[in-house]
């Protein structure tokens, strides 16, 4: 055994190695061979510690290289000896000692004792995280991105394990990796140890991901095809979704965490665990599921790592509330992919308030493609996200995902500095803030504040140039006004404008609030600036927030629009599902024409909607110039020429229960047959129980005509609900879609046409049918 020094530093490392000989077969198999550290603190506390393999033995009957990393919290004389245990047999080392020795370092992350919407240091020092996503990168890109990022200002990262960065346990696939099923890849592994050493020189706090969705689908960004847990790869799970019930596979799955926590779980600069990330893009995913995993694992987190290191996980379209509900999940994420990405974070996060703990906006930008974010090359949209994000009660900022084709190739860690600098010194804990939003006279101007009683902070953006616009003018307009505010505490304020590309103040005013009222001017050659209205006397019990005078601008409820409502028809009597569109003569069309300036005659659709006691009848007819089928049933059916039916069933999708995770909202893709009268294909392509399947219980039929093709379904609403009792059984939300496949099969070609909304899978969006 190879004892650590006689003294380490307060929250530095004490690393203890020992060279264990064993019959075991599988050193990284606790159940196998496990060894660990039981620690005692000056005070007297007891620690157990997890020990890794951190190098195998060269022949069979050699030792293995086991080490202990532990991170001491208290000064003083810290007592300790090293355990290992196999099949029933256990040894123990002496008695040892190590003295820490206090320092100045500030400890690991928590959220806040003070104010649990934010973070602080184990020391009780405030910590607000800005920075952005560098998931993956090689050794020497993290070392040089790593020293960018601190030296302008941040101080938090995101990083995956995964397939192609870092992953300990996976299948080797074209020579890349050599680990495999519960033995783990070291040389992977000295590569995140590269970049943990990396973010502690740097200043900069990691989130390590510690699964991506794109492991458990074999349709989204797929690596199940390469998976280990793969029955077909060797393991154990004849489908993805196998991973989070099999009794086997979640044992190999906390064994994985309790070497990630042994072997990295020490350094103060690892933040937090992130489960999972949109784990809701992996295949068959379901509610029920990912909360019994995620409430297993982390139970098995907060038993094995001594430091305590926060929870958290993402999804990117609807959120398990229940999994964010957990006392054990420190804090919660938002992804966010819009071009108008400051309305949305205003809505989000007034949406994730109720939950009561830090929100984070993990990953944000224009577009979810590559490429498209890469055409910003000042970075509008990234400084967009950072400085509406700073303007809100949020925990913490925005991060945003183009690390590699946007913000390192254009150099544009800039942002980052000036919003580090406008932000140095503020404790958001202190104060309760309220945001407040609203436009200047002109309207082109937009104003992001959030209120407190004695400092204001201030964002004031031209709206045709922020976020976001196609063709910007080529020269900003100057921005010029005045600034006023109500509900002020009578007395002496300063004001500070700031320059928010060089994070510098351009002037200082000094003012007097009389009469709860306050105004002053501004200037910006820019298309942004920033204030700071600070009171600059001492402060008074029960001072108001102050309040900006402005023009009314609600940002805060982007998909809160307008529903389109119509009637649904009481079928006029028997309706056999035949394609034959002669019986629905009577019973209104919904014209839908094409908005990308497309003719109608190209791609264009009409269709009615009926019911009787029991039933939905839809039908649709489709002006194509060249139906196209190419897919049978399943997960590829929408790339032919389709219709797609929306059906939210018990009218419930909210925020939080929306597709496809909804087991009332289903999304069905029907497919014509070009057979005279040959039955259409269909799938269920968003269900949490039917996902990829055909629903027995639909009935439907198609027919090819002159200039394109009808489809008509039964939809039989008490199966596509289920047992539930019902509040308004007689309205439904509603959507019908199109999809119009490429000739050449070139998915740049394909396209879709849409009745209600902007987003197909928001079931907020969609019509409201109420069923006469």
């Amino acid at each position: 055994m190879q004892p650590p020094a006689d003294q380490v530093p307060q929250y530095g490392l004490l690393e203890i190695e020992a060279l264990v000989r064993s019959a075991a077969k599988n050193p990284f198999d606790p159940d196998d061979i496990a060894v660990h550290a039981t620690l005692i603190s000056p005070s007297g506390k007891t620690y157990s510690c997890p020990g890794f393999v951190s190098a195998l033995a060269n022949e069979e009957r050699d030792a293995d290289t086991f080490r202990v990393r532990f991170s001491p919290n208290e000064p003083g004389v810290w007592r300790w000896r090293l355990v290992a245990e196999s099949h029933g047999q256990r040894v123990e080392s002496p008695e040892f000692k190590t003295t820490c020795a206090k320092s100045d370092a500030r400890g690991g992350l928590r959220v806040s004792r003070a104010n649990p919407l934010y973070f602080e240091f184990e020391n009780g020092s405030f910590f607000y995280p800005i920075g952005h996503n560098v998931c993956w990168n090689s050794t020497e890109q993290y070392q040089d991105q790593f020293a960018k990022m601190g030296k302008h200002g941040e101080n938090w990262s995101r990083i995956w394990i995964a397939a192609w960065n870092c992953e300990i346990e996976w299948t080797p696939r074209d020579g890349m990796y050599e680990g495999g099923l519960g033995r783990y890849e070291l040389r992977q592994a000295e590569k995140l140890d590269a970049i943990v050493r990396a973010a502690e020189a740097n200043g900069l706090y990691l989130q390590l991901v510690l699964h991506e969705h794109c492991r458990l689908s074999a349709q989204t960004n797929p690596e199940w095809h390469n998976n280990p847990y793969n029955k077909a790869r060797g393991g154990m799970c004849d489908a993805p979704h196998d991973f989070y019930t099999h009794p086997e596979a979640r044992r190999l799955a906390r064994n994985r965490l309790r070497y990630i926590i042994a072997r990295w779980g020490y350094s103060s600069h690892v933040m937090a665990w992130e489960l999972f990330n949109e784990v809701d893009l992996t295949d068959n995913f379901r509610f029920d599921t990912d909360l019994a995993w995620h409430k297993e694992m982390i139970s098995f987190i907060r038993a094995t790592d001594p430091h305590g290191r926060m929870t958290t996980t993402s999804y990117i379209s609807n959120p398990n509330a229940k999994v964010y509900r957990l006392p054990e999940v420190d804090y919660v994420m938002s992804h966010v992919y819009m071009p108008d990405v400051i309305s949305y974070f205003s809505y989000l996060n007034e949406l994730y308030a109720p939950f009561g703990k830090p929100h984070l906006i993990g990953e944000f930008g224009r577009h979810t493609a590559d490429g498209v974010d890469a055409q910003d090359k000042t970075g509008r949209v990234l400084h967009s996200g950072i400085w509406a994000q700073f303007m809100q009660p949020a925990g913490g900022n925005a991060m945003s995902w183009w690390w590699y084709d946007l913000i390192d190739p254009n150099d544009l860690y800039y942002h980052f500095s000036a919003l580090a600098k406008f932000a140095e010194g503020i404790d958001r804990r202190t104060r309760h803030w309220t945001p407040e939003t609203g436009a200047l006279e002109s309207g082109r101007e937009r104003v992001l504040a959030i209120s407190s009683p004695d400092l204001v902070l201030i964002w004031l953006y031209d709206s045709e140039i922020l976020p976001w616009s196609e063709n910007p003018p080529a020269t900003p307009h100057p921005m010029s006004g005045v600034l006023r505010f109500d509900r002020v505490a009578d007395g002496p304020w300063v004001i500070e404008q700031w320059d928010t590309y060089k994070g510098e103040m351009r002037s200082t005013l000094s003012a007097e609030a009389s009469g709860g009222k306050i105004e002053f001017p501004f200037s910006a050659p820019g298309p942004d600036i920033a204030f700071k209205l600070r009171f600059d006397g001492e402060p008074k019990p029960d001072m108001p927030s102050p309040r900006p005078i402005l023009a009314h601008w609600d940002p805060r409820h982007p998909v809160a629009r307008e529903r389109t409502r119509f009637s649904i028809p009481r079928a006029p009597g028997p309706m056999p599902v035949n394609a034959d569109l002669e019986k629905w003569s009577g019973i209104p069309m919904h014209e839908v024409a094409p908005t990308d300036g497309r003719s109608p005659a190209d791609h264009s659709f009409r269709f009615a909607v009926a019911h009787d006691v029991e039933n939905l009848y839809v039908i649709a007819q489709v002006t194509d110039r060249e139906v196209i089928r190419r897919n049978g049933p399943g997960g590829s059916l929408w790339k032919d020429d389709c219709v797609e039916l929306w059906v939210d069933s018990r009218f419930d999708a909210d925020a939080f229960n929306n597709m496809p995770h909804n087991p009332g909202c289903w999304q069905f893709v029907i497919a014509p047959s070009l057979e005279p009268g040959g039955k259409p294909d269909h799938t269920v392509y968003r269900h949490p129980d039917w996902n990829d399947r055909q629903f027995p219980h639909l009935e439907t039929a198609s027919r090819i005509t002159e200039d394109g093709y009808v489809i008509e379904a039964r939809l039989p609403l008490n199966d596509l609900r289920g047992p539930v009792l019902m509040v308004n059984p007689h309205v439904v939300g509603f959507n019908v879609s199109t999809c119009d496949a490429s000739p050449t099969g070139d998915q740049k070609d394909w396209k879709h046409l849409l009745w209600q909304g902007e987003h197909e899978w928001d079931g907020r969006e969609w019509g409201v049918g109420v069923m006469e």
